[in-house]
């Protein structure tokens, strides 16, 4: 049966959408991972929110957007081509050095939130609420 709608849109968990056409055929996007560390979160809400400035980068938002829910393993099979790329890449002394020194000045940052009390604290927050949520789902091969 044909649908009337040419396109339907549902999502799950605000992390995928599918397309629906009016044949029934499905294409799936995931959109990109908001976080991606605990460490990293904190020079995320140090930074504030681009968008919405009166918005805050909380625990709230960790548990909204922190959807680590399956291991998919399917990116895997472009590592030996990056990994190619990124040597290339960090042959250029110049490119070397800056990749060099953001790295530091991450590393840094992360250091200095996490002596910081409301930092440290949202850290801890974000940690506990890591280890009481383990949620992860074995491999996602398909689809």
């Amino acid at each position: 049966m044909l649908q009337t709608d040419p396109i339907r849109l549902s999502s799950h968990k605000g992390e995928v959408l599918r397309r629906v056409n009016m044949w029934g055929n499905q294409t799936k996007r995931d959109k990109p991972y908001a976080i991606k560390s605990a460490e990293s979160f904190l020079v995320q809400a140090d930074r504030g929110n681009a968008n919405h400035k009166d918005r805050a980068a909380d625990v709230k938002y960790w548990r909204k957007y922190n959807h680590n829910d399956v291991h998919d393993t399917r990116i895997q099979r472009w590592s030996d081509r990056v990994s190619q790329a990124v040597a290339e890449l960090r042959n250029d002394p110049e490119l070397d050095a800056l990749h060099i020194s953001a790295v530091k000045h991450h590393k840094d940052r992360i250091a200095k939130l996490l002596d910081g009390s409301e930092s440290s604290k949202l850290y801890r927050r974000v940690r506990r609420h890591q280890r009481d949520n383990r949620g992860i789902i074995p491999s996602a091969t398909s689809d």
